[in-house]
């Protein structure tokens, strides 16, 4: 925390795979530095009463829902690995634990980011006011230099639900969406600090938070709750509202000027009539030659290309074997295959750790050792080369 502070951070954000006692120790001293926390939980109940300022994402709630722990984590991990989609593990929710796990959230003052219209804005009574305002992007002249995946992102959740999902796995993203509004109706009335447009989905991040704030308002959210939940809730949260978060004399003048009452009509705080940022007016405009100013790391699913093994070589029929898998960047969802057949997968400390079980090595030869990911579309790592040896 100390380091992040020093490189210039002013905000931490941790993952759902942190013990419950290390999220304390990490935002009781982020907190004594002045750093704001949120993150990703399988433990919402646990992270909130750690102390932390935000949590992401309806599954870090809807999860912590179910209170059979093993089961919890068997879902979740079931999810990472692509067994469960994004879109149906709200089936397993269990909304009569909801309480316990919004009570403990309103009481710390945890603020949260539900982030549902990603995966559920087919679902969306206003799914075909989205459609039409996504097509109008897409099409735009003026927008050449969007990449070719992002059509694909942006359709492609269209594409799943209402193309590809049997009846029955629709069936089951219904119960999802059900689940998730009742969550934001029930964490809203109970006085839950409800946040939107931080940890932004991949695809069309920007009018993805406003297709969220209809969202939230279809799942029982006064619009002015849904406003101030993009303005002022995160404001707050992440620490900033001495200067950002609402239209204040001494405030940062950075002004969103609709044409429209959002208050009658959510939908207007994405008909933008003018944007002025520190006080400046901004050229709001499709520019064909504009580039993002900020560098983009690895993208969050990215694995690491080059890995090591160890062991290097094993005897033919031996085993179990335990194979430590190393390279940069490795993730917990992250598997190993041996010639293409996934092993059973533990991530340890950075590393991954395959149990080679001895009828996967009967025949002596040289195998191949592959990490993938569920997650990425071109998730697999470059080989490492297993020797079997012939038993003496």
């Amino acid at each position: 925390m100390r380091q992040k502070k020093q490189d210039g951070y002013d905000i931490i954000k941790i993952n759902e795979f942190l013990p419950i006692d290390w999220v304390k120790v990490i935002t009781d001293e982020a907190h004594r530095l002045g750093l704001p926390v949120t993150g990703h939980s399988w433990d919402a109940i646990g992270s909130s009463r750690a102390g932390v300022n935000g949590i992401e994402h309806i599954w870090s709630v809807g999860y912590s829902s179910i209170l059979d722990v093993a089961k919890r984590r068997q879902i979740g991990a079931d999810r990472l690995a692509g067994k469960i989609d994004a879109e149906q593990v709200g089936a397993y929710y269990e909304p009569q634990n909801y309480d316990k796990v919004i009570s403990a959230m309103v009481e710390h003052r945890v603020a949260w980011t539900p982030t549902i219209a990603k995966w559920l804005r087919p679902l969306s009574p206003s799914v075909q006011r989205f459609r039409a305002r996504e097509e109008n992007i897409l099409n735009n002249s003026s927008a050449s230099y969007f990449p070719a995946a992002l059509r694909f992102v942006v359709e492609g959740s269209y594409e799943k639900l209402l193309k590809r999902y049997k009846p029955d796995q629709l069936e089951r993203a219904k119960l999802a969406y059900a689940n998730s509004q009742e969550f934001i109706r029930r964490f809203v009335q109970a006085g839950g600090i409800l946040k939107e447009g931080s940890d932004s989905p991949q695809g069309l991040a920007g009018l993805l938070m406003h297709q969220a704030l209809v969202m939230d308002v279809e799942a029982g959210v006064p619009p002015m709750k849904a406003i101030q939940a993009a303005t002022l809730n995160v404001a707050k949260t992440f620490k900033k509202d001495k200067d950002f978060g609402s239209v204040e004399a001494g405030k940062v003048a950075d002004l969103s000027i609709v044409e429209g009452n959002p208050l009658q009509d959510i939908w207007m705080t994405q008909n933008v009539k003018m944007v002025v940022m520190n006080g400046k007016i901004v050229d709001i405009g499709f520019r064909p030659d504009w580039k993002n100013p900020i560098p983009s790391p690895d993208p969050t699913y990215s694995i690491p290309r080059e890995i090591e093994i160890s062991p290097r070589t094993v005897t033919q029929g031996s085993g179990p074997t335990v194979l430590k898998v190393t390279g940069k960047g490795m993730r917990p969802f992250h598997k190993v295959t041996l010639n293409g057949k996934e092993l059973d997968t533990r991530y340890v400390r950075g590393e991954l750790e395959a149990t080679i079980p001895p009828q996967a090595i009967e025949t002596a030869g040289l195998y191949t050792v592959i990490v993938v990911s569920p997650r990425s579309s071109n998730g697999e790592s470059f080989p490492a080369r297993l020797i079997v040896r012939f038993k003496e």
